[in-house]
C-alpha cells in the first residue's frame, strides 16, 4: 500500500451498503431533489447503488457523470 493510500485509509471509514441504504434520504430531501452520489467505477458498487440503495432511498437513477482527475504528470 502506498503512503498516500495509507494516510487516506487512516482518515476515512467506509460505509457498508446496508448502512447507506438505511440513510433516510426521503425525509432529508424535498420532492424533486437531486441526489448525487460519488462511487468508484466498480461494477458491483454501481449495481448495488442502482438495485438496492437507490430503491431503498426512493430515488431514481437518471444518469452518470465522470470525474477526470488531471495531474501535472
Amino acid at each position: 500500500m502506498s503512503v498516500t493510500r495509507a494516510v487516506w485509509c487512516s482518515r476515512y471509514q467506509m460505509m457498508y451498503s446496508k448502512d447507506l441504504a438505511d440513510i433516510p434520504v426521503a425525509t432529508l430531501t424535498a420532492p424533486g431533489s437531486l441526489v448525487a452520489v460519488w462511487c468508484t467505477n466498480s461494477v458491483s458498487h454501481l449495481t448495488c447503488l442502482q438495485n438496492e440503495i437507490f430503491p431503498a432511498w426512493g430515488v431514481k437513477y437518471i444518469g452518470q457523470w465522470f470525474w477526470l482527475k488531471v495531474g501535472a504528470t
